[in-house]
């Protein structure tokens, strides 16, 4: 038969081991959240770049069949290749946001 001391710290140990694991699911839960949200951003950036340079092509395709040999110099073609290089930098930190993500994860199972 169990002794009252003995009772009082064995559910005091099992708390404390139920806190710990409660703890333990609670970051990873949040952890896999950050994931899901980087991906959706990073899905969403691929999206766009990819709807840029589909703008892009179909404009430069549209003024050559139009005629216009000069359109390298319009203001409209020159938008595009802004917001072309805006999301590849945009890409860029997504890409150093996951190798960050990646370090973080493999220093989480050593």
């Amino acid at each position: 038969m169990l002794s009252w001391i003995q009772f009082k710290d064995d559910l005091y140990h099992g708390i404390l081991l139920l806190q710990k694991g409660m703890l333990t699911s609670a970051v990873y839960s949040s952890q896999e959240a950050d994931r899901l949200k980087f991906r959706y951003r990073l899905q969403s950036a691929e999206r766009q770049l990819a709807e840029a340079y589909r703008a892009l092509g179909k404009y430069g395709l549209m003024r050559l069949q139009s005629g216009h040999k000069e359109f390298m110099q319009e203001k409209e073609w020159s938008h595009l290749i802004q917001e072309i290089d805006a999301k590849r930098a945009e890409m860029e930190k997504l890409a150093t946001e996951r190798e960050a993500f990646d370090r973080e994860e493999e220093q989480g199972q050593a």
